[in-house]
């Protein structure tokens, strides 16, 4: 039963990560002047971090579970740990992903957006990783 918490405080724990990353790389394309679109103002604003969302979501849902299932199983409980992953996993699957060639700006947002990523889930999920295990062993 801790197991099945433990996944929930996870999925929870991505969701709420990605949620920042979103904001924050959102926020980071509008401060460097990528056009919103052809409205303006918040509708714009709500869609590019609707969009920047889905980006954060696929990344996240992509590659990180292999990444958090080693934190688990291993107790990983450092920092250090959780922001080098959520900052160079989507950089990597980025560039295996695309056949253009990228510029700096879009690398930069996806550190951005990792880091971001990273310590969000550290704080809500990342500290307690592989927890359950212990408590789950009874004291005799």
């Amino acid at each position: 039963m801790s197991l099945l918490k433990r996944l929930a405080s996870i999925v929870i724990a991505i969701l709420y990560a990605c949620f920042a990353g979103a904001v924050f790389n959102a926020a980071f394309l509008v401060s460097i002047g990528i056009p919103l679109s052809v409205t303006a103002g918040v509708f714009g604003l709500i869609e590019m971090w609707i969009i920047a969302f889905n980006f954060t979501l696929f990344f996240a849902f992509l590659a990180m579970p292999l990444f958090i299932a080693i934190a688990e199983w291993n107790s990983i409980r450092s920092i250090k740990y959780h922001l080098l992953t959520w900052m160079c996993v989507p950089v990597l699957v980025f560039f295996f992903s695309t056949n253009s060639t990228s510029d700096g700006i879009s690398i930069f947002a996806l550190f951005i957006c990792g880091a971001t990523c990273g310590f969000v889930y550290w704080r809500s999920a990342g500290r307690v990783s592989g927890r359950w295990r212990e408590l789950a062993v009874p004291q005799s």
